[in-house]
């Protein structure tokens, strides 16, 4: 097998129900582990591959969710606590908004008779943010992140240039 970090995902009725992103690892226990979820839908799963979520005939979707950070750090060796480390959203949430509402219809333009009940994997809430060497590992996994997902949401917030980041590129 492969050894890196566990895939991780947020459900959108998550983020929905808490207004903002999560963040790892104080957030840890709104956050899933991407191959359990995946195991227990198909273990409960019709032979279509869909299940009733909150009264709606879903199918499953993994989301790569890429974007740009809103609020950079403040200053070098800042921490969390005191607000001074960088944040991906901006102060209203607009972000997590978004993937609320998104998961919420669950909508996709391309498969439009199919509604998706949305897992995103989110950075703030699926890498290590205090631990450098597990965030350094989280990093080093996210093309095999990628992989596993079935979309990619490339988030272009209006606020905050994406497409010069060398690491947007990237992903």
């Amino acid at each position: 097998g492969v050894n890196c970090p566990p895939m991780r995902v947020v459900w959108w009725g998550t983020i929905d129900k808490l207004g903002r992103l999560p963040r790892w690892p104080e957030d840890r226990f709104h956050i899933l582990d991407g191959e359990r979820v995946l195991a227990e839908w198909l273990a409960q799963c019709d032979d279509r591959g869909g299940m009733v979520v909150n009264g709606v005939r879903r199918e499953i979707c993994f989301s790569f969710f890429s974007h740009r950070w809103e609020r950079p750090a403040k200053a070098m060796g800042a921490n969390y606590e005191v607000g001074g480390f960088a944040h991906p959203d901006t102060e209203d949430h607009k972000k997590a908004t978004m993937l609320a509402t998104y998961g919420r219809r669950g909508a996709c333009s391309v498969f439009q008779d199919v509604v998706f009940d949305y897992y995103f994997f989110v950075d703030h809430a699926c890498i290590h943010q205090d631990d450098n060497v597990a965030k350094f590992a989280g990093v080093m996994a996210l093309p095999m992140q990628v992989s596993v997902c079935i979309e990619l949401i490339f988030y272009d917030s209006r606020t905050a240039a994406y497409e010069a980041r060398g690491w947007t590129r990237v992903e």
